[in-house]
């Protein structure tokens, strides 16, 4: 009976006040209640001052009922409140710390100097060299010139060089890599047997090499002497100690051609090269 007297001694709105505050703290306000209060608390003076008096007041008529759930219900209320306005003032000083440390230095008068004394040094220099580069006599350079990585092989007739251009190779990478492939590179276990390095041929040309106990099957690419894709072989079988496969060239046209034998169980292809000459 004291309770009830106690809330309609305050009238509207002071009596929509306590009626809400008594509703946050017994538990059984919605959620559009509880964010009212909470805002509330942190903004408006008043209701701060009605929400201790309502503290006092549930304090002095019921005490005799008070349980411990309750007590640590308001108390998950009250700690609710503390660090929500805990939080508040965190995000304000980070707010001012951020703008302060935001604010762009002002340059010193002695920095301002040094920076001018920088840039006429460099404008002196650029002058130095922009002379120095007319009034220099032109020098012939004696260093001698570093020769090519690999030596181009091209099969020859009296000791005479092919005059036709199709027989170089215009893949530096595929040139270096047949010639280290047929030098038994690092990482190649292939052993071929045929075609030997820059060999040529005419009409067709076969392709022999060591099985090795290989039981998936090959593929075989035929290459410009660009590097470019110019017919590819696969699924050729691995039935035999030494695999063979013959290719007809005869709708080739003479020039310097790449091979590549790959294989699933190895990392490293061999690659060659050889010949296409008619007779």
């Amino acid at each position: 009976m004291a309770y009830q007297s106690f809330l309609q001694e305050n009238v509207t709105p002071m009596k929509k006040n306590m009626e809400l505050i008594d509703r946050y703290m017994r538990g059984i306000a919605n959620e559009q209640e509880v964010e009212r209060v909470e805002r509330l608390l942190e903004k408006d003076e008043a209701f701060q001052k009605q929400f201790d008096r309502y503290l006092a007041f549930d304090l002095v008529f019921h005490i005799s009922d008070y349980t411990e759930e309750e007590e640590q219900k308001d108390r998950r209320k009250r700690q609710r409140w503390r660090v929500t306005s805990a939080l508040s003032i965190a995000s304000v000083l980070v707010l001012v710390i951020w703008y302060f440390l935001s604010l762009p230095t002002l340059p010193t008068q002695a920095h301002k100097q040094t920076q001018i004394s920088s840039q006429d040094t460099t404008k002196r220099r650029q002058v130095q060299d922009t002379t120095q580069t007319i009034t220099s006599p032109v020098r012939q350079d004696s260093t001698p010139k570093t020769p090519p990585k690999q030596a181009i092989e091209i099969p020859t007739k009296n000791n005479q060089t092919p005059i036709d251009s199709v027989f170089l190779p215009l893949n530096p990478d595929m040139n270096q890599a047949a010639e280290s492939s047929a030098e038994g590179g690092k990482g190649i276990k292939f052993k071929v047997l045929t075609p030997k390095k820059n060999q040529n041929f005419s009409a067709t040309i076969v392709f022999e090499w060591e099985n090795e106990g290989r039981t998936l099957p090959y593929t075989l690419t035929l290459f410009n002497r660009y590097g470019g894709t110019y017919k590819t072989f696969e699924n050729i079988p691995a039935v035999q100690k030494n695999v063979r496969f013959e290719v007809d060239i005869r709708d080739f046209q003479p020039a310097l051609y790449f091979w590549r034998l790959e294989h699933d169980t190895e990392e490293q292809p061999f690659i060659g090269k050889f010949f296409v000459k008619k007779q």
